[in-house]
């Protein structure tokens, strides 16, 4: 298989990498791994070699053949810079600690509905950061498959983008998106697909990020928006030959 690290490329590091999957209770699957990690030089985010440890256990328990229920619960601790101001910086142990429930169900071959909840705590400099994310996803097909849809509709309040949360969306072929939630909003986007002929497809995606609080602008420079939300509309058509 391949290699994997903590910081992006496979060298510098040295670390250890378990990981356990139990299938022996009906209905039911348990996932776990645990990760240690060292850097042999320091990052720009500490003043010497970074050293942490990561910790994920899971569980997941099939109601019925269409209803699915998932536990997860991961944590984090390494050393990173202090953000009290001071002459010299120190570093100090940043622990991040997640819990995120989930619920599927397909009532049919034709619809599926999703429901999840997730929070975030990261706990630094004596102070505990939170965030939370609620979402809602239905996906529906028809028949022949030649139509198909997802959607979905997300709130989400972090205190900083310390406490930020990662949830992956559905998006046109050949695009990869997993946007960070942070600060206090609303995300949704609607997701179509029409298959036109044997070879040819067309793809249409709308989504819109609303902040709730007193934004008047969004991003900066050149990208910046007058408004407190931003909306993108993505088309593309599709030939397979």
């Amino acid at each position: 298989g391949n290699s994997f690290s903590e910081f992006g490329t496979t060298s510098n590091e040295r670390g250890f990498y378990t990981g356990l999957t139990l299938y022996a209770i009906p209905k039911t699957t348990i996932s776990t791994y645990f990760d240690l990690y060292e850097s042999y030089w320091m990052k720009y985010t500490s003043n010497k070699p970074v050293k942490g440890s990561d910790f994920l256990l899971q569980g997941e328990y099939s109601l019925s053949r269409k209803i699915r229920l998932s536990l997860r619960y991961k944590t984090e601790s390494k050393n990173e810079n202090s953000s009290n101001p001071s002459t010299i910086k120190e570093d100090i142990i940043v622990q991040t600690n997640k819990v995120r429930l989930n619920a599927e169900w397909d009532p049919n071959d034709h619809f599926m509905f999703r429901f999840r909840t997730e929070w975030s705590g990261i706990l630094k400099d004596d102070s505990l950061n939170q965030g939370w994310l609620i979402l809602t996803d239905i996906s529906a097909k028809t028949t022949s498959g030649k139509f198909s849809a997802n959607a979905r509709v997300a709130w989400y309040y972090t205190g900083n983008y310390d406490s930020r949360i990662y949830a992956y969306e559905n998006d046109l072929p050949a695009n990869f998106n997993i946007p960070a939630y942070y600060n206090n909003g609303l995300r949704y986007y609607l997701n179509l697909k029409y298959k036109m002929w044997k070879n040819l497809s067309l793809y249409f995606k709308l989504s819109q990020t609303r902040y709730l609080n007193q934004y008047n602008s969004i991003g900066s420079g050149y990208s910046q928006i007058s408004e407190n939300h931003k909306t993108e509309l993505k088309l593309q058509l599709r030939f397979i030959f």
